[in-house]
């Protein structure tokens, strides 16, 4: 069953509810039926048969065999419809309610102003544990906040830093000239 989104929140609500009812309907009466089969073979059965059938641990004749598959059937696909309504009553209840901690959220908020969870962007809200320490941190995060280490248990990397260019002076004022200059912005003096 589709629900219509236009529809109120109560009312889809309800709809689910009523499917709820007659998929329940349903199931009494399929239990029923089954019942009354499995009641019907008993009790056509001799007495003195069935006591010597249940104590031998012998197989009971079950009469129509096909009614009682289809029966079974009918009775799962039943119990799987009422649990999927049970489970989009379920999210219709929740909209507007953080996924997190569940407290009430604006449609229009980015973060949860209770837990502080992302809304709008749902890998933020993935994490991962710290390789050494188990910390929770983001899913994206290099080295742990807790512990600083590598957060997939690497070794550091140490980068060397990049050669500095010599500084250049002016040999007439000796100032520190910055690169690209061809005269000393000081004195001007040409830069060799």
């Amino acid at each position: 069953m589709e629900l219509d989104n236009n529809m109120g929140k109560e009312e889809r609500i309800l709809k689910l509810k009523e499917q709820i009812s007659q998929e329940e309907a349903r199931r009494e009466e399929t239990r029923a039926r089954l019942a009354e089969q499995f009641v019907k073979v008993l009790t056509e059965a001799d007495i003195e048969a069935v006591k010597e059938m249940l104590s031998s641990q012998s197989s009971i004749p079950l009469g129509d065999s096909a009614e009682i598959v289809n029966g079974l059937k009918q009775l799962k696909d039943t119990e799987e419809a009422i649990a999927n309504y049970r489970e989009k009553i379920t999210d219709i209840e929740n909209e507007g309610r953080c996924p997190r901690c569940k407290a009430a959220v604006d449609e229009s908020d980015v973060f949860c102003s209770a837990c502080g969870y992302n809304l709008r962007d749902k890998r933020a809200n993935e994490t991962k544990a710290c390789a050494k320490c188990g910390a929770v941190l983001p899913v994206d995060a290099v080295f742990c906040m807790a512990c600083g280490a590598r957060a997939d248990g690497g070794e550091p990397q140490v980068q060397e830093e990049p050669p500095r260019p010599k500084k250049r002076i002016c040999r007439n004022c000796g100032k520190e000239l910055p690169d690209g200059y061809l005269f000393c912005d000081n004195c001007g003096t040409m830069v060799e």
